[in-house]
């Protein structure tokens, strides 16, 4: 992504304390992904789907959390159009990378809705 590194920093520290004991920290970090997606949708879906799938043995309400600050974002328009413009795009890695994160995060996605802890729509 384009954004000197600066953005990706902070999206990734949101991530690793998106557990954080306090309920109004949580829901700040939440939050902030959020603002965050609506102006870089693809950083902040790609981050999401980078994070979890390199964090595997996350605690399971934290991987909980994620699952449903991705969900949310997924739901927006901006994000789900940024995702498939990356899809259509000509630059390879771009259209490679989209493709791979929606296959990853469907699964991932798909079996956290199975086993219940995510609920969606």
């Amino acid at each position: 992504m384009k954004t000197g590194r600066e953005v990706d920093g902070i999206v990734l520290s949101l991530l690793k304390h998106a557990n954080d004991g306090e309920e109004s920290v949580r829901a700040q970090m939440a939050f902030a992904v959020q603002n965050i997606g609506v102006a870089q949708p693809l950083l902040a879906v790609s981050s999401l789907g980078v994070f979890l799938a390199r964090n595997t043995k996350l605690e399971q309400a934290h991987r909980v959390a994620l699952l449903r600050m991705l969900a949310q974002l997924l739901e927006t328009q901006t994000a789900r159009d940024a995702v498939g413009a990356a899809q259509q795009s000509e630059v390879k890695a771009e259209a490679e990378l989209a493709a791979n994160l929606v296959k990853y995060l469907a699964k991932e996605m798909t079996a956290a809705q199975v086993s219940g802890e995510i609920g969606l729509r």
